[in-house]
């Protein structure tokens, strides 16, 4: 079995993207002792160029900044230190499916082990990493439309302001996306993480019990789960977001018919999808398709 990234796996230098995140908040008069709460590390961790992280320890820090409330710009800030940087280390915090049909480039998104994604904060980094990562691939007379499934928060106005008048709230989805000129935008992929890579046998082998994919990680079903749970997730929950974000994807079409979004997502009938769709999106097919139109 392949070597994967797990929310406890020390995979992020210390010194790069987290001392970053720290001296940003340390120039606001943050307490350094209150950032590292939680995380399980010192200080003299961050000078350390042998020192590693975990995914968990670098979401335990993002959290901290952000409740630091050193500024309304924390967030955005934290977004932007990480796509200077050009930074992967960023990456697995959050779970993200990519796709272009004409001269349109989506970004679906949600947090990759925790809930995070339910965070405000957590929504305009992703947002602001995004858009600095892409902007040189899309050119500066690219238009960027924000979709948040967040209501808008009065308390991040220069988040706001960066991203631009299109931004919507309270959608059933949490998306990104990038009208260009350009014929091929290419994200940044990560590095093959253990949540990745369950997704990745997800979209291989749509019917693809639990079992069976133990089996392929040669590892028992109990064990599976287990590790499922320590990323604050269940297997069904992925099998949930990729069927989410099939759904999302098939909204920004335009070119499917009921009969194939039937097929695409496995539902079996246009009953179960309608049912489907309400379950994992909160709303109906008719409210997806106009949601992105």
């Amino acid at each position: 079995m392949q070597e994967l990234t797990h929310i406890d796996s020390a995979v992020f230098a210390a010194c790069e993207l987290p001392a970053s995140w720290l001296r940003a908040a340390n120039n606001r008069g943050a307490d350094s002792r209150s950032l590292l709460q939680g995380t399980g590390l010192f200080q003299d961790d961050w000078l350390d160029p042998a020192k590693y992280i975990t995914p968990r320890q670098l979401q335990q820090l993002f959290r901290n900044v952000c409740e630091a409330k050193i500024g309304t710009d924390t967030a955005f800030i934290l977004g932007a230190r990480a796509a200077q940087q050009g930074c992967l280390d960023a990456l697995p915090l959050w779970s993200t499916s990519t796709w272009s049909h004409g001269a349109k480039t989506w970004i679906a998104w949600e947090g990759a082990h925790s809930d995070l994604s339910g965070h405000v904060s957590h929504a305009i980094a992703f947002a602001t990493y995004m858009h600095e990562t892409l902007r040189s691939q899309v050119g500066e007379d690219a238009v960027w439309t924000y979709y948040f499934k967040h209501r808008r928060a009065e308390d991040f106005p220069d988040a706001w302001a960066f991203l631009g008048p299109k931004i919507h709230f309270a959608q059933p989805a949490n998306l990104i996306c990038i009208e260009h000129s350009r014929t091929e935008v290419v994200t940044q992929a990560a590095p093959r993480t253990f949540l990745e890579d369950i997704r990745h046998r997800l979209t291989a082998w749509p019917d693809l019990t639990l079992p069976a994919c133990a089996r392929q990680l040669d590892m028992s079903p109990a064990t599976l789960k287990r590790r499922l749970a320590t990323h604050g997730t269940t297997y069904q929950r992925q099998i949930d977001l990729l069927r989410s974000s099939r759904a999302v994807e098939i909204a920004t079409r335009r070119d499917y018919s009921v009969e194939s979004a039937v097929h695409a997502l496995g539902c079996g009938t246009p009953s179960n999808l309608r049912r489907d769709t309400r379950r994992l999106l909160g709303v109906t097919p008719d409210a997806l398709y106009a949601a992105f139109a």
